[in-house]
């Protein structure tokens, strides 16, 4: 019995066709910037300029410096006032009998003065209140003045605004502060000019630029 040959299928051809690999997953292609909704774009900017802003205000410090007054000795303090601050210049430095010094300030011809006292805190008992109340009733007794509005700040000295006359006809305006510099010191200053407009020197203006030496 002689061996049977196996029919091939004319069909598949005198080769087998090997099976096609599979063709590999298509990446996505990237949504374009403009095809994004436009409410999630402004809140993409919005979150980097809030990122970039606090890192911008922790490398920087604030501009205006802390509320406090430094803390130091009348000698030291008096060394930070600067030359000159809202029109007036500094004169005279006087040490006190209290152990606290007094620096004077002007502007040409005295038409405004100014005087910063830097006291131990033991030699001015009493506040704000009561250093108004002795600003406004000193002076003798043709010095009339009375706190006009109310009290306000300057940084980290309260202010009051005294308004009134020097003898008969003489009106005049001045500006009180004080403040605590650390436990141990207080700050004092008055500034006081004729009262017209426009005014010899800015009075406010003394005030800031004295609480920002003492910073």
């Amino acid at each position: 019995m002689g061996h049977r040959v196996p029919q091939r299928n004319p069909a598949a051809g005198p080769f087998r066709r090997a099976a096609k690999a599979p063709k590999p997953p298509a990446m996505p292609c990237p949504i374009p910037i403009d095809a994004t909704p436009r409410r999630a774009r402004r809140g993409a900017l919005l979150l980097v300029a809030a990122i970039a802003g606090l890192a911008g205000c922790a490398d920087s410090p604030a501009a205006d410096g802390p509320a406090v007054l430094r803390p130091g000795s009348p000698d030291a303090l008096a060394r930070l006032l600067p030359a000159a601050a809202g029109g007036l210049r500094r004169g005279a430095e006087s040490p006190l009998e209290s152990g606290g010094r007094e620096v004077s300030y002007a502007t040409a011809g005295r038409t405004a003065a100014a005087v910063v006292e830097l006291l131990p805190a033991a030699a001015a008992p009493g506040g704000h209140a009561q250093f108004v109340a002795q600003s406004a009733d000193g002076g003798g007794p043709h010095r009339r003045l009375r706190e006009v509005g109310t009290s306000f700040r300057e940084g980290p000295l309260q202010c009051a605004q005294l308004e009134g006359s020097y003898g008969r006809h003489q009106p005049v305006r001045s500006l009180v502060c004080s403040g605590d510099a650390g436990a141990a010191t207080r700050v004092r200053l008055r500034v006081s000019m004729p009262r017209r407009d426009p005014p010899a020197a800015d009075a406010r203006a003394f005030a800031r630029e004295i609480a920002a030496a003492l910073r």
